[in-house]
C-alpha cells in the first residue's frame, strides 16, 4: 500500500513538473516570438526610412505641367502673366530629377531654363526624407548656377539660393492634384523677402 501510494505521489510530482517544464517553454517561446516581432519591425522600420529615394520624395511632382504665372515688377521689366510648362522627370538610375522649364511672357518674351535636383548625401546621419535637396538651375539668361539648398517641409519643398545678386526662396507644393510654385526674392541679407512670381499649373501628363 505504501509503495503504491509513493508510486501515485512520484507520478503526480513528474507530471507537475513536466507541467512547470511545458509552461516555462510556452513562456519562454511567447517571448522568443515577441522579440522576433520587435526586430523585424524595427528592421522594417529602418529598411523603409533607408530606401526612401527622389523617387519618393518627388512621386507627386514627377510629369508634365501646365499653367499661368504672376510676375511682379524687377529690374528685368514690369509686372506681366505667363504661361509655363514644366516638367519632372527622374533620370541617371533614379539619382537625379531633371527638370525642364518654358516660360511664354504676355509679351511674348520668353525664358526658359534646365533644373537638376539630387540628394545631398555628404551629410550620411539623416534619413533621405530629412536629408537636403540641392538644385542646379540653368537658365536662357546663361549666368552660371549656384546650386539652391533646401529639403521637403510638411509636402512642401522648399529651396534657397544666394548670389552676388542677392537670395531667393523657392517653393514647390502639389495640392489636390495641382501644382503650385512660388519665388521670393531679397536684394541684400538685411532686406525682406518680397514676392516675385508665384504660378498654378496642372498635370498633362505622366506621374
Amino acid at each position: 500500500m505504501r509503495e503504491q501510494l509513493k508510486t501515485s505521489c512520484e507520478r503526480r510530482e513528474i507530471a507537475r513538473r513536466r507541467t512547470e517544464e511545458e509552461r516555462a517553454e510556452a513562456l519562454f517561446l511567447c517571448e522568443r516570438r515577441r522579440r522576433l516581432r520587435t526586430h523585424r519591425a524595427i528592421a522594417r522600420a529602418v529598411e523603409k526610412m533607408v530606401s526612401v529615394g527622389l523617387r519618393e520624395l518627388f512621386l507627386p511632382m514627377l510629369g508634365n505641367w501646365t499653367g499661368i504665372e504672376q510676375q511682379a515688377t524687377s529690374a528685368s521689366g514690369p509686372a506681366t502673366t505667363a504661361r509655363a510648362m514644366i516638367v519632372f522627370k527622374l533620370d541617371v538610375s533614379d539619382q537625379v530629377v531633371v527638370q525642364d522649364y518654358r516660360q511664354v511672357r504676355a509679351d511674348h518674351g520668353e525664358f526658359s531654363g534646365h533644373g537638376v535636383f539630387m540628394i545631398d548625401k555628404t551629410d550620411g546621419t539623416l534619413p533621405a526624407r530629412q536629408a537636403a535637396i540641392l538644385w542646379w538651375f540653368f537658365d536662357s539668361e546663361g549666368d552660371p548656377p549656384q546650386p539652391a539648398r533646401g529639403g521637403w517641409h510638411d509636402e512642401e519643398l522648399i529651396l534657397d539660393k544666394v548670389t552676388p545678386r542677392g537670395g531667393a526662396e523657392h517653393r514647390f507644393a502639389v495640392v489636390d492634384g495641382q501644382l503650385s510654385y512660388r519665388i521670393r526674392v531679397r536684394q541684400s541679407e538685411t532686406a525682406e523677402l518680397e514676392d516675385f512670381l508665384s504660378g498654378t499649373y496642372r498635370r498633362i501628363s505622366g506621374h
